[in-house]
């Protein structure tokens, strides 16, 4: 993982619309960034092989000028992890009509 990921984002496929939850900015940058995607992969969290690929979940990893660095496919209980620990809520976008 890039020494620049300073920030994770989540992102949800529901209905072909998609869903963008809160930024978690880590105030320890890399570091925090680094121990949360381990303790995520130790859970089965982040998932690493095409095989066992999600369309529906995904995680950027972001640099702090919100580039993506790395994208992952996440579960349904990764997601549910970030919830819980860095209560992250849905952004609300103005739909077009």
């Amino acid at each position: 993982m890039s020494t620049r990921a300073v920030a994770i984002q989540c992102w949800q496929i529901i209905n072909d619309e998609t869903i963008a939850y809160e930024t978690i900015a880590f105030k320890n940058g890399y570091k925090g960034c680094e121990r949360t995607l381990r303790i995520m992969n130790i859970l089965g969290q982040i998932l690493l092989t095409e095989k066992q690929q999600s369309d529906d979940l995904w995680l950027d990893v972001l640099a702090e000028d919100g580039e993506i660095l790395h994208e992952y496919p996440l579960t349904k209980s990764g997601l549910e992890y970030l919830h819980e620990t860095y209560k992250i809520k849905r952004l609300k976008f103005a739909r077009e009509e």
